[in-house]
């Protein structure tokens, strides 16, 4: 008696799981839109992607984003990792018609090293939709490869090849 409840349960659960999933793919009505957005707010969350993950104080970073509210402002902000208190912000960001953005954010100059995040959020309707990320804010740069170190890693490569090609040609004389 319980295997048909439970059949039951997972048919509506995937009915209602293909409805969401396919939905942008076809023109539904539905009685209640809100319940609708409800549902397609928690199958698809808003998310943020960096361009680069490693930052030195001043950098300049490449912010994007998808599933956000659609054509509304969006801050970014940079908190303090553990207070989570706001150490810089800008909301010149706009979603476009499907919810994404890709703006420009400034790391401020006087970071000290240490993890912050990255923080973008949308209002509508006094409902919040956020995403985080973290970074690494990196406060001396790693040295530049030298013309030696390079010619010295070329070198290298060149004696490897020949070591290999060596052992390859006593191999085909013993066959």
């Amino acid at each position: 008696m319980l295997l048909p409840a439970r059949l039951a349960l997972a048919l509506v659960f995937a009915s209602l799981l293909s409805i969401i999933i396919y939905a942008p793919f076809y023109s539904l009505q539905f009685s209640d839109e809100k319940i609708f957005q409800e549902l397609w707010d928690i199958f698809h969350p808003p998310n943020l992607q960096l361009k680069n993950e490693i930052v030195f104080p001043g950098d300049v970073i490449e912010v994007s984003g998808s599933n956000f509210h659609q054509n509304k402002n969006v801050t970014i902000s940079l908190l303090n990792k553990t207070s989570r208190k706001t150490i810089s912000s800008d909301n010149s960001c706009m979603t476009g018609p499907e919810g994404k953005f890709t703006c420009r954010f400034q790391i401020p100059a006087n970071l000290s090293e240490d993890e912050y995040i990255i923080k973008a959020e949308s209002e509508k309707d006094n409902k919040i939709k956020a995403a985080e990320k973290r970074i690494k804010v990196l406060t001396s740069r790693p040295p530049e490869p030298t013309l030696e170190w390079s010619v010295i890693i070329v070198a290298v490569g060149i004696v490897a090849i020949v070591v290999v090609l060596k052992k390859f040609r006593r191999k085909r004389k013993k066959i």
